[in-house]
């Protein structure tokens, strides 16, 4: 996480503000930069001891930012954004007042106390956090080799694996793109398809393709060949999301590995 601060004077980019707002982007306002950076650096210790790891911050390290194109840049490596200023801020925010009493936004008169002042900003950030837009991902790999034949074109009960995986997938997604080369069946046809990542080789190379193909959304990803994959494993999958955690991935037999929710082919 880190603590920006940022001129009044960046150029006012109407959509890409509007990405800014769905980001969890925190303004922190007031007259007194003392009084705003002191509790930012609370707020930053206090998030570190709610389930944010401490290496997933910067530790509180601060920029000058006059466009909010690297606003932006800065919102989408890091788990959550201080914008700190004298206000007034576009995004949700608190206000440190001058007796160091916090009020939740310009609008209200309700000072919080600290404690809960901190508690506001956590929830409000993580809200934000998991409210990015939602996109699902099937691995159709290669050539697949072991097996002599696509693995996805593999028919099972009167459809392909590759189809069952992304039927699955859309019913927990916003949208659902196709990762690796291979050819698709026909229902599938007009589905977006995105080539491996070259240079690199297994599960690994198509998920780093598509995170690179679109950074500003989270992903859900499932391989093409585990045909006893069930909707509540992946249900599961997304009830572990917390802001902090970068990948949720299971361990079904407690050894420290990645495990496959599914029979793997």
């Amino acid at each position: 996480m880190a603590a920006v601060q940022v001129s009044s004077g960046g150029v006012v980019v109407a959509d890409r503000l509007a990405k800014l707002q769905k980001l969890p982007v925190l303004g922190i306002c007031g007259a007194d930069v003392q009084q705003r950076q002191a509790f930012a650096g609370t707020l930053l210790r206090y998030l570190q001891e709610h389930g944010c790891s401490a290496r997933l911050f910067s530790g509180g390290h601060c920029q000058s930012h006059d466009s909010l194109k690297k606003l932006q840049q800065q919102a989408l490596v890091h788990d959550a954004l201080l914008v700190e200023g004298p206000g007034p801020s576009p995004f949700h925010h608190v206000v440190v007042q001058k007796d160091r009493s916090i009020i939740p936004g310009w609008h209200s008169t309700h000072p919080l106390s600290q404690s809960d002042a901190l508690e506001f900003a956590r929830l409000q950030l993580e809200h934000a956090w998991l409210q990015s837009p939602l996109w699902g991902c099937v691995l159709i790999g290669g050539k697949s080799r072991r097996m002599g034949s696509p693995k996805h074109l593999i028919v099972e009960h009167g459809v392909t694996w590759v189809e069952r995986s992304v039927q699955l997938l859309s019913s927990l997604t916003d949208r659902i793109v196709i990762s690796g080369a291979g050819a698709l069946p026909q229902p599938l046809k007009n589905m977006q398809q995105i080539e491996d990542e070259p240079g690199l080789g297994g599960p690994i190379a198509g998920v780093l393709s598509v995170m690179r193909h679109n950074p500003e959304v989270s992903w859900l990803v499932a391989a093409c060949d585990l045909p006893d994959m069930r909707i509540e494993a992946l249900q599961w999958l997304l009830e572990q999301r917390k802001m902090g955690i970068h990948a949720v991935m299971p361990d079904m037999e407690g050894k420290g590995r990645e495990t496959s929710i599914g029979r793997r082919m």
